[in-house]
């Protein structure tokens, strides 16, 4: 595998020797690197749903006299006033406050996933179609490739919203007449124990700048237009990648300005913990 010297003389068994133990010792700095990433990502996502947690909760207790309020004025608002001009205004915008109160929420929230065996081809396949009315009022077309059977350990309410989440981004990037491609692969074993699956989400939009592309996982970081409605609040990735991490994943973004954007998510066929966890407890 290793092909030949550049002096062209054959590997003695003391060469192979070294070379098994570079490995070896290279696997181990990058598994003590990994972790240590993991550990700062995991202090990091604590810290932001800690703060997030107190805005949200605070911003909930404010809005619910607001909102019942609204709620009254428009059963007696009289047509053709001020007052019934501006109420659709308005609740428009309590409605907005409180969608980003509800992802905030789900953001800080410490999420216990109820893992189970299910087909995470299956869950691929009802997240698109429940993304299909918003691609449809878009002129994007979400196409799902031919997938492997995928039973692997996840909680399926989560990943389904992982992907209906990265589907939303795909199509808000995509223009009309574009195809969304989804891909489900199971990709080579890199350990005995374990299989990993590769989700991929591609689009052929706007892509994202390279500034942008590092920043994009971040939580409240947003690129779509403020004036929109459709402009989010920065919470849907840093959401997915919480997701990935409660799965012990990987979600990678690479992305061309102009060309279009690929999403990678890295998913094993069990969790590691409950593994151990089950073992402790067994007689």
């Amino acid at each position: 595998m290793i092909g030949e010297k550049a002096s062209g003389e054959p590997f003695t068994p003391h060469d192979l020797q070294l070379l098994t133990s570079l490995v070896k010792n290279l696997s181990l700095h990058l598994n003590q690197i990994r972790l240590k990433n993991q550990i700062l990502l995991s202090q990091e996502m604590d810290l932001l749903g800690l703060m997030s947690r107190g805005m949200a909760h605070d911003l909930n207790n404010l809005m619910t006299p607001i909102w019942t309020y609204l709620q009254l004025v428009r059963e007696e608002a009289m047509p053709g006033t001020g007052t019934a001009e501006l109420l659709p205004i308005v609740t428009l915008n309590a409605e907005t406050i409180r969608a980003y109160i509800k992802e905030a929420l789900f953001f800080s929230n410490t999420q216990t996933p109820q893992f189970a065996i299910g087909c995470l081809a299956q869950t691929t396949l009802q997240a698109a179609e429940l993304a299909q009315p918003r691609a449809r009022q878009k002129g994007v077309t979400i196409h799902c490739h031919s997938m492997p059977p995928a039973e692997i350990e996840m909680d399926s309410v989560l990943i389904q919203r992982l992907i209906t989440n990265l589907l939303a981004n795909a199509i808000d990037a995509s223009p009309s007449a574009s195809e969304i491609e989804v891909r489900l692969i199971h990709l080579v074993r890199s350990s005995a124990d374990r299989a990993w699956y590769r989700l991929q989400i591609i689009d052929h939009g706007e892509g994202i700048s390279r500034e942008n592309l590092k920043r994009v996982l971040i939580p409240y970081f947003t690129t779509k237009d403020r004036g929109s409605e459709q402009r989010g609040f920065g919470l849907g990735l840093a959401i997915c990648r919480k997701i990935v991490h409660l799965h012990d994943g990987n979600l990678t973004i690479e992305s061309q300005e102009s060309k279009g954007t690929m999403v990678q998510v890295d998913l094993p066929n069990y969790q590691v913990r409950n593994r151990t966890q089950a073992a402790a407890v067994s007689p």
